[in-house]
């Protein structure tokens, strides 16, 4: 699109607008950020996500209950992912992740420090599970704009999947150490 398509369009076209700024880092230094992050995100939600059934058995004694916060952590991310997927792909991609990113962890917060109610409980954790439910597509869909279409994407997204699998181990493991001094 030339200059003054874009000019006439009011700016960068869909592509421009929606691609993370990735010309500022290299793109080694963007997909260890990005890894890192996944990293941190899945152990902080799968630390959560131990908690809550802890918590909500804690308090009820109902394996309903329980059943209902793995509901929450895992159900509602699938049935949102036709929505969070167009969230992903129509908006700035940088952005949607770190919205998405800060809202999961301000739902977290809340649910730590806040709150012991089941229900409130419940709805924080669907609150958080809908917020978080764009970064993974807004995810995927920046790494081919970051690192390229070549040789390169196959080990981003080998780099992504390590740091998320990696954090999902680590996260229950921090619950169950934190459970137990508790």
């Amino acid at each position: 699109m030339s200059d003054n398509e874009r000019q006439r369009n009011g700016g960068p076209d869909d592509e421009d607008r929606r691609q993370p700024t990735a010309h500022k880092t290299a793109p080694a230094k963007a997909v260890n950020r990005i890894a890192l992050s996944r990293a941190i995100t899945f152990s902080g939600g799968n630390a959560a996500f131990i908690a809550l059934l802890a918590a909500l058995y804690s308090e009820t004694h109902s394996a309903g209950l329980v059943a209902l916060g793995a509901l929450a952590s895992f159900a509602v991310p699938a049935l949102a992912s036709p929505v969070a997927g167009w969230v992903g792909d129509r908006f700035d991609r940088r952005r949607v992740m770190v919205v998405s990113e800060l809202l999961g962890a301000a739902c977290f917060l809340l649910m730590a420090g806040f709150t012991t109610a089941p229900v409130m409980l419940l709805i924080l954790r669907v609150a958080a599970s809908l917020v978080a439910a764009p970064l993974m597509s807004a995810t995927a869909a920046a790494i081919p704009g970051i690192v390229g279409p070549g040789d390169k994407l196959p080990a981003a997204n080998a780099k992504l999947a390590s740091a998320s699998i990696s954090g999902g181990l680590i996260g229950p493991m921090i619950a169950a150490g934190l459970l137990a001094v508790s």
